[in-house]
């Protein structure tokens, strides 16, 4: 079929039923029929061909178009109707087909009614539209700049949701979103009526009045590439786009689509086989081909992590959510694989895919261990990190993502754990008492963290070797010098557990303070300028606590590093801001031009005296986190971004300047100490000196050196 041929079949179908018998041996008559079109036909098709389908009362009457006609708005069919040669009585019903080309020119932008003509008598009205021809847009925005690091720097990868802002796979319903129950009868959007879907998350089943619907970029606006996109799929059923995309020809297990980017794609599974249910929809970007490609990854995406050494994954590894801190959860077969529908879903991305992630980009992994993974789930990890790492590259290994943190599942897990195992008392508690209220399970779960933490590094280290691993304990840095070594010396000390660790990480934030309800009122009645004042007075105060910190992890001869780091100054999305004014403002702060001398602060005082630091995070479209927002994100706007890109153009040990002419001493600038070393050199070869490059200093050089006089190195 031509690319641009538009064959009518599809979305519209409906029944008419004729209650007309034959009542002459001339004229049989059709006792019921059909027709199927599609709702939008561009006008740039170079052939259009409508389907007519029909059940009759008799298999052998004949039914021919007789005409075609096209008006304004308006096309009409003739069918004529007859008897088979030789028969002239009714045999048993039988269904049939008839196709014909209108000529696209006839057409015009608009909605055209569809007559069906039987005998001269309209038996039937369908509808179709046509619309302008399709021009793709224009060129996509340039990616946001980046640079070849000169220093090592780690970063946090955002979830990968339908909302991600970023290219993460080059097929886009990997980051699809779970499946909504849609309401046919009354257009429900979410019902929250459970859908019936298999083991790897595929809509099995539809019940009578529900659709089955998921969303794609539904963050990114115009930023993605418009045009003609290609669909696959296995199963029976009826597979359906709106929103940005319309589907423009299909076949069995095929659709093409044309996409006008502007606010996502909407998916939706109306229909579908139970026996032979629609599954391993594939939806790749223009361009690219899944198949052939040497990884699933997009290149945009690919470049822009390989700034960073270091890749913390624990977003991708969703263990901060409940569906994975339950007991079936810590099992190896549970676990989420790349079979499965998305990889957006609420329990994360296969592991395969986050070292298949690394060893594209080169950068080491840093992958969390759910709480409640088995032993046997932890050496298959092992197992499977050995396997397919690239042996160049370690893996970085920590015991879930802060079990210190309430808020967060994994806390209450590891709590109840170690108080069953009778971990902690009141009297290992009383050091955490000003932290917070319960601290004795606090107690416990920095206790089950450091043993389960010990134990989990063993298996890695049997399996992996202990060559290829780095070895993380997690800690708070707390808003207080003392509490936070003691909080660190809780899980360090606890079973020597610092003796079976390679780094300490904190995460030192700023300005976390100013989200919170107690603040409101202050944080009204500031202005952004003194909210950034605020910030950076926090965060020397921080930086201040953790060089303290950082001796007390070095006496146990580990560095400080951080898992986490940058501003605070934002609330989780299951918890709003205290109020419209303070979301406001502390966005405005988040994204002021001021951040940039707050980032390069943080990250070059780091540098002094800590050990590897991890960013939080790469790319957020809301919520103030991301040193982007997009991946397109001018830099211009992106301040935070930029001081990142500064550093990492900057190497740990800068190189010797060139010597400038006339600055002997090498201090930047031509001064009386620089004219006695003239002096001294004065009837020499000293090149510093030799202004004039005669081979040797004389008074033609002082006279050059009197003009230099009081200049600095430019």
């Amino acid at each position: 079929m031509n690319p641009v041929s538009k064959k009518l079949v599809g979305p519209l179908c409906s029944l008419l039923l004729l209650s007309a018998a034959a009542t002459s041996a001339q004229s049989p008559t059709p006792d019921a029929g059909a027709t199927s079109t599609s709702p939008l036909v561009p006008a740039a098709a170079e052939s259009l061909t409508v389907t007519i389908t029909g059940a009759f009362a008799f298999s052998n009457g004949t039914i021919r178009i007789d005409s075609v006609t096209v008006e304004p708005e308006l096309i009409t069919v003739d069918l004529a109707t007859g008897w088979a040669a030789g028969t002239d009585s009714a045999a048993d019903t039988v269904s049939t087909t008839w196709r014909f080309d209108i000529d696209p020119g006839l057409l015009s932008e608009s909605t055209y009614d569809v007559w069906i003509r039987v005998n001269g008598e309209t038996l039937r009205v369908d509808y179709f539209m046509v619309e302008a021809p399709r021009v793709p847009g224009g060129p996509l925005p340039a990616p946001t700049p980046t640079v070849t690091p000169r220093r090592r720097l780690g970063m946090n990868l955002a979830p990968l949701k339908d909302w991600s802002t970023v290219f993460t796979f080059v097929d886009l319903f990997k980051s699809s979103r779970e499946w909504i129950p849609h309401r046919i009868s009354d257009s429900t959007w979410d019902t929250g009526e459970t859908i019936d879907v298999d083991e790897l998350g595929w809509v099995r089943s539809l019940p009578p009045d529900q659709e089955a619907g998921t969303l794609l970029l539904s963050a990114m606006g115009s930023a993605y590439p418009g045009g003609r996109y290609e669909v696959t799929y296995d199963g029976e059923g009826l597979l359906d786009f709106d929103w940005d995309a319309r589907v423009i020809d299909r076949a069995p297990g095929w659709i093409a689509l044309w996409v006008t980017p502007e606010i996502g794609m909407h998916v939706v599974i109306r229909e579908t086989d139970p026996d032979d249910y629609i599954r391993n929809i594939r939806i790749v970007l223009p361009g690219y081909d899944e198949l052939e490609a040497p990884q699933p990854f997009h290149p945009t995406y690919v470049e822009f992590l390989r700034q960073f050494g270091i890749l913390r994954l624990v977003d991708w590894s969703a263990v901060n959510e409940p569906e994975t801190n339950t007991p079936e959860s810590g099992l190896w077969e549970n676990r989420i694989t790349p079979e499965h529908a998305s990889q957006g879903h609420i329990r994360g991305v296969a592991l395969e895919h986050i070292i298949d992630l690394a060893n594209a980009v080169g950068s080491d992994p840093w992958i969390s261990v759910p709480v409640v993974a088995t032993d046997a789930f932890v050496d298959s990890m092992a197992t499977m990190v050995r396997d397919r790492l690239d042996p160049s590259l370690i893996v970085y290994v920590e015991l879930a993502n802060e079990v210190f943190n309430s808020q967060f599942p994994q806390h209450a897990v590891a709590a109840q754990r170690g108080a069953a195992l009778g971990l902690a008392d009141s009297a290992a508690a009383e050091p955490l008492r000003w932290l917070v209220p319960d601290h004795l399970a606090l107690a416990n779960a920095l206790r089950y963290q450091a043993r389960r933490s010990i134990e989990v590094f063993a298996i890695f280290e049997r399996v992996l070797g202990r060559e290829r691993m780095f070895r993380v304990l997690g800690g708070w840095l707390v808003d207080d010098t003392g509490l936070a070594i003691s909080f660190a010396e809780a899980i360090l000390d606890w079973e020597d557990a610092y003796q079976h660790a390679d780094g300490y990480a904190v995460a030192p934030y700023f300005g976390f303070f100013l989200a919170q309800e107690e603040y409101r009122e202050r944080v009204e009645a500031m202005t952004v300028n003194t909210i950034l004042d605020t910030a950076e007075a926090d965060l020397r105060f921080m930086l201040g606590i953790a060089r303290e910190l950082e001796q007390t992890v070095a006496a146990r001869s580990l560095p400080l590093i951080t898992y986490e780091a940058g501003h605070h100054m934002v609330r989780p999305t299951e918890f709003p801001f205290p109020s419209d004014l303070v979301r406001e403002k502390l966005t405005a702060a988040a994204h002021h031009p001021r951040m940039y001398g707050l980032f390069t602060e943080l990250l070059n005082t780091w540098a002094e005296f800590g050990g590897s630091m991890n960013l939080f995070n790469d790319t957020m479209p809301w919520g103030n986190f991301g040193v982007i927002t997009r991946w397109d994100q001018d830099l211009d706007t992106a301040h935070r971004y930029r001081a990142t890109l500064d550093f990492l153009s900057t190497p740990t040990d800068p190189e010797p300047l060139e010597p400038w002419p006339g600055d002997g001493d090498g201090d930047g600038d031509v001064d009386f100490d620089d004219f006695g070393l003239f002096a001294d050199a004065f009837g020499g070869t000293d090149t510093l000196f030799d202004l004039d490059a005669d081979g040797t200093v004389s008074f033609r050089d002082l006279f050059l050196f009197s003009d230099r006089f009081g200049t600095a190195r430019p």
